[in-house]
């Protein structure tokens, strides 16, 4: 009798598909997930919980009510470039005093004020990426940024 439960235990586990596993090891997932407090019932999860977000507050010195753009990184220097670079280019200048106040929920709203400038380079730089649709999209990078913390 014991040769008969050892083969009906090797048919049941070859029975056992891969997307099976899959459906099991997610739904497994959602329940240790909701016992360490971290379940989610709607929306999209998100990946990368170190990202903070950011906006300009003022630019030159004149307060912006509401502040501009929305601009997402890791910390204060990382989102300072891309904010730098936005504003330049919305102004259509290469040189800007500017403020960046967390926004990201929790925070304390901390703000920082930056020197910056954006320096034409002698040879662009030219990216090319793969798009959704299979082609190729290239991209020039015109301009280095340098961005310095100022005291208020």
């Amino acid at each position: 009798m014991e040769s008969s439960n050892k083969s009906s235990n090797k048919s049941s586990k070859n029975n056992y598909s891969k997307s099976q596993f899959n459906k099991d090891l997610e739904r497994l997932n959602g329940l240790i997930n909701a016992i360490r407090g971290n379940s989610q019932s709607g929306g999209k999860i998100k990946k990368d919980k170190n990202k903070k977000t950011f906006k300009i507050i003022s630019v030159n010195g004149e307060k912006i009510p509401g502040g501009e753009g929305r601009y997402v990184g890791e910390n204060h220097s990382i989102v300072s470039r891309k904010a730098c670079n936005a504003a330049c280019r919305k102004r259509n200048v290469n040189k800007i005093n500017f403020e960046l106040m967390e926004t990201t929920r929790g925070s304390n709203r901390k703000v920082k004020s930056y020197n910056c400038a954006r320096i034409k380079k002698k040879n662009p730089v030219i990216i090319k990426l793969k798009d959704d649709k299979g082609g190729i999209k290239s991209y020039s990078v015109d301009y280095d940024v340098e961005v310095s913390e100022s005291i208020k």
